[in-house]
């Protein structure tokens, strides 16, 4: 799949920032042993880590570079979906280490580990519509605007997602169990819910991004 190679080209221009996504779980458990009593948190932060980073490959482009890029064999709709296939796997591997770091956390403490993968889905969804409608915007943007305009796409919808999330997961672990009881009662239900929508969001951004960039030589 051409698109493939198109997310390998977005991953070697970023991977040197990537290396920071490595110490964001660390930061995330070191908090959490320092007093935050909700080891959920870890979950959040590292999607949040995610999300501000799958944005880098539009920061990073210049406009010598996209010349190159149109001379890669493949159709700007391969171009889109390399694209967005690298704001998929950027998240899936933040959730990956967020479930690894919290089960570790919770095996050490010998606390519960239910909730882990029903929260990491809900954040997973989450990820996948905030990613696709940031997207969006950029590709409607375009290259060479206010880098002022493109910090604020990129951080305002991270934080907004960080914080729902922490919300969500003392929202989980108050209340006597009984907030927990709720959500491991639609557990199947929540998770399916989310990981659905988000993915649909991901597939429609993938279309209207490809539509937005048809008419443009450098995009």
């Amino acid at each position: 799949m051409k698109a493939l190679k198109f997310l390998k080209v977005d991953w070697l221009r970023c991977k040197s920032q990537l290396r920071v996504m490595a110490i964001l779980p660390l930061i995330a458990i070191a908090l959490v042993f320092g007093g935050m009593d909700n080891e959920l948190f870890i979950n959040a932060y590292v999607v949040f880590g995610a999300i501000i980073f799958s944005t880098q490959p539009f920061t990073m482009e210049s406009a010598s570079e996209s010349g190159f890029i149109n001379m890669l064999p493949g159709t700007k709709r391969d171009r889109v979906t390399g694209r967005y296939l690298f704001a998929l796997a950027l998240t899936l591997f933040s959730v990956l280490v967020g479930v690894i770091a919290v089960s570790i956390y919770d095996i050490y403490k010998d606390t519960s580990l239910e909730p882990v993968m029903s929260v990491s889905c809900i954040l997973f969804g989450c990820a996948m519509v905030i990613c696709s409608l940031q997207y969006v915007l950029f590709y409607s943007i375009g290259k060479g605007k206010s880098n002022q305009m493109m910090a604020i796409i990129r951080m305002i919808p991270s934080f907004v997602m960080f914080f729902l999330g922490t919300y969500l997961s003392d929202w989980i672990k108050s209340g006597d169990g009984t907030n927990l009881e709720w959500v491991l009662e639609r557990e199947v239900e929540l998770s399916l819910l989310c990981v659905l929508v988000g993915l649909f969001v991901f597939f429609v951004g993938i279309s209207v991004s490809s539509r937005i960039i048809e008419h443009k030589d450098f995009a």
